[in-house]
């Protein structure tokens, strides 16, 4: 565990987590250090009275929980967390079905705190092209206006799960940085849902974006054989593609989760039940040696330091990075 001075004060967020969410994995992300929390309130696919509903259980869980966590919708309450040693917890989407295909629901949705929302999970939707779909049409116009429109409203538009083109389209449409919160990078393994120099190199070059480094097996090379060095591995090669000011952790875990039920229908099938998509993967997932859950990323920073990492860019990838970015795509 790292006992350096600075760890205690630093920013530190989880750019996206996906875990069965409740009391006992929001202990487990404090104990982490976590200062705040990107999280995926409502599985992919939820139309807009699911996405309601999960809406409301978590804004029960901020009212019975206000020692533990409370909702970011600013900056500055990430700030807040740090002070009062909360965890703040940033509410996203890992897809577009929730807005019911009517852009004025995206202001209301604004109002409630979404602050995150992912254009397309895995495969086409009305909003563009996923990573897992054969045929690349890219985003549509529709797709456009959404981009155009989460802008507006200063929710930041996530291409974590998007095909190239889609993703394209969207830094070319877009008036604000985009982001990848959860990914890795192909060059060290060749999935469909990693992303390529090419993608990573085009997002940092439009400027202050951000893309977060997943831990997920599946998307290292090693898969349940990985240690905490092939996480670092991915860290490093993102770091060389678009540099040390937009690059963080987006860990991906998934606490809580049946991982063979999550393995063989939420990853491998088209809409958790329609055509099966992707490669192959094992029925159980063991994480990165070192780093079985969110509560052992304090362990990520000795990691770090023997690679001879500098505090200050330590802490750029620990939280200083998302924090900017959301400077610049949110309102406040």
């Amino acid at each position: 565990m790292a006992d350096a001075g600075w760890y205690e004060d630093a920013i530190i967020i989880d750019g996206l987590n996906a875990s069965s969410n409740g009391p006992n994995v929001f202990d487990l992300m404090i104990k982490g250090g976590l200062t705040a929390v990107h999280v995926t309130h409502v599985s992919p696919y939820a139309r807009l009275p699911d996405t309601m509903k999960s809406l409301a259980l978590w804004k029960k869980w901020f009212r019975d929980h206000k020692e533990k966590i409370f909702q970011v919708y600013t900056t500055a309450d990430i700030a807040r967390a740090k002070k009062e040693k909360r965890l703040g917890v940033i509410i996203g989407w890992q897809d577009c079905t929730g807005i019911d295909d009517h852009l004025f629901n995206i202001a209301l949705y604004a109002e409630m705190g979404i602050r995150f929302i992912q254009m397309t999970y895995n495969t086409a939707n009305g909003i563009g092209t996923g990573c897992y779909d054969s045929f690349d049409a890219g985003l549509t116009d529709f797709g456009c206006e959404v981009v155009e429109e989460l802008n507006a409203r200063g929710i930041a538009v996530d291409l974590s799960h998007c095909s190239s083109k889609t993703a394209s389209d969207a830094i070319r449409v877009a008036k604000k940085p985009v982001c990848y919160t959860h990914i890795a990078p192909t060059g060290l393994c060749d999935v469909p849902r990693n992303k390529s120099d090419e993608d990573l190199k085009l997002m940092a070059q439009n400027g202050g974006g951000y893309v977060g480094v997943s831990l997920h097996p599946f998307l290292l090379a090693k898969s349940n054989d990985s240690e905490l060095d092939d996480y670092i591995d991915c860290i490093e090669y993102v770091n060389n593609l678009v540099g040390e000011d937009q690059i963080g952790i987006g860990t991906d875990f998934f606490e809580g989760v049946d991982m063979a039920k999550f393995a063989q229908t939420m990853t491998r099938r088209d809409k958790y039940h329609a055509r099966v998509i992707g490669p192959p993967i094992p029925n159980t997932l063991r994480y990165p040696s070192e780093m079985p859950s969110i509560a052992a990323l304090r362990n990520i920073v000795p990691a770090l330091e023997r690679r001879k990492w500098s505090e200050k860019r330590i802490r750029k990838l620990l939280g200083e990075n998302f924090l900017a970015y959301l400077g610049r795509v949110w309102h406040a």
